[in-house]
C-alpha cells in the first residue's frame, strides 16, 4: 500500500512541475506552413507541432494560406493575425512563392532575395510593435530549385540564424544535398508528403518555445503594467539562442 501510495505521490508531483503555458502560436505563412501534400493538406508539421505542445498549455493557430508571400502577409497582418492576439507568432515562408526560380539573372534572382529579406524584416518589426515574439523558419527545398537559388536558400538560413530573431530550421531535415527534397520525402515539387512534414517536425527543438515563454514573463516582470508592446525582443532573443 505504502509502495503505491509513493508512486502516486512521485506521479502527482511529476505533473506538478511540468511547466503548463497557457501561451497562444500563430503560425502564419503560405502552403507549406498549412500542410498541403500532408493526409487532407493540413496535417503538416505546424499541425504536428500544435499537437505537441497542446499538452504543454499552447493553443497552435494556423492563419497560413497557400501561395502567400511576404506582401501577402503583410498585406493581412492586421485583419489576419492581430485579432487571434497571440504571445508568439512564427513566420513561416519559403523562396518558392517570391519567384526566385522564375527569375534567370543574377540581378534578377539578387532583387526577389532582397524582397523577401525587407518582407521578413518588416514583418519582424510589425510583430515587436504589436507586442507578438516573432520566429522565423527557414527556407525549404523545392524541388524546381537550381543552384544558384539553393544558395540563395542557405544565404537566408545562415543570416537568419545569426540574426538574434529565434529561428528553426525546417531545410536540414527534408534537404537531399541539392536544394531539392529527400526521395520518398515529397509530394510534388513544391510540397512535402506526410513523411516530409514529420521530418520537418522532428527537427524542430520544441523547447525554443518554453525558452520564449519563461523569457517573455521574466522581462515582463520589469515592465509597468505588463504592457507587452515595450517588449524590445532582445531579451527572449538572447534567451532562444540556447536552443539552437
Amino acid at each position: 500500500m505504502r509502495f503505491f501510495l509513493f508512486v502516486f505521490l512521485l506521479w502527482s508531483m511529476t505533473l506538478s512541475a511540468a511547466p503548463f503555458h497557457n501561451k497562444k502560436i500563430v503560425v502564419f505563412g503560405s502552403s507549406v506552413a498549412m500542410g498541403w501534400g500532408s493526409t487532407n493538406n493540413n496535417q503538416g508539421w505546424a499541425f504536428r507541432l500544435g499537437n505537441a505542445l497542446a499538452t504543454k498549455g499552447y493553443t497552435l493557430v494556423n492563419k497560413s494560406i497557400p501561395g502567400n508571400n511576404t506582401q501577402a502577409l503583410i498585406g493581412r497582418f492586421e485583419r489576419d493575425l492581430l485579432p487571434e492576439k497571440p504571445e508568439i507568432c512564427v513566420i513561416a515562408l519559403g523562396l518558392g512563392n517570391e519567384g526566385i526560380a522564375k527569375q534567370s539573372t543574377k540581378e534578377g534572382k539578387d532583387s526577389v532575395y532582397n524582397h523577401f529579406v525587407n518582407g521578413i524584416n518588416t514583418l519582424i518589426a510589425m510583430c515587436k510593435k504589436a507586442g507578438i515574439i516573432p520566429v522565423v523558419t527557414g527556407c525549404y527545398p523545392a524541388n524546381i530549385f537550381n543552384a544558384d537559388d539553393y544558395a540563395f536558400v542557405k544565404k537566408f538560413n545562415a543570416m537568419m540564424k545569426n540574426s538574434g530573431t529565434p529561428f528553426i530550421d525546417l531545410l536540414e531535415a527534408v534537404d537531399d544535398g541539392s536544394g531539392h527534397f529527400k526521395e520518398g520525402m515529397y509530394h510534388d515539387a513544391l510540397h512535402p508528403n506526410d513523411a516530409g512534414h514529420e521530418a520537418m517536425f522532428q527537427g524542430i527543438p520544441l523547447g525554443i518555445f518554453d525558452t520564449l515563454d519563461d523569457g517573455l514573463q521574466k522581462q515582463s516582470a520589469f515592465l509597468k503594467g505588463g504592457d507587452r508592446k515595450n517588449l524590445s525582443g532582445n531579451y527572449v532573443a538572447a534567451c532562444v539562442r540556447v536552443c539552437k
